[in-house]
């Protein structure tokens, strides 16, 4: 299930209201194959528990939901974290400790 706060922050990426649930169907599947690749690349740690989970979803969504002008700079952004989050074997990268 994917929580609220990854819902309205994958929202707000697209340039949604954080309560507009109109293209929800569109912004659930963002985040689910956001998941899917995250997972498809390595990341062993649980996805949507890793504390750079939801700035990967706002990336993807950035690079891929949308038309964004910046969405090749998006991408490498999204890689970047992806990157990150594959090398966290434990899933604490960024949590402060």
């Amino acid at each position: 299930m994917t929580g609220k706060t990854v819902i309205a922050e994958a929202r707000l990426a697209a340039g949604i209201a954080a309560d507009d649930d109109t293209n929800d169907s569109t912004v659930l599947a963002l985040i689910r194959a956001c998941s899917a690749d995250l997972r498809s690349a390595g990341v062993t740690a649980p996805v949507e528990n890793h504390p750079l989970y939801v700035q990967a979803v706002r990336f993807y969504v950035k690079a891929y939901g949308w038309t964004e002008p910046d969405a090749e700079r998006w991408g490498k952004c999204y890689e970047n974290v992806r990157a990150s989050m594959k090398y966290d074997t434990e899933g604490t990268y960024g949590d402060g400790d």
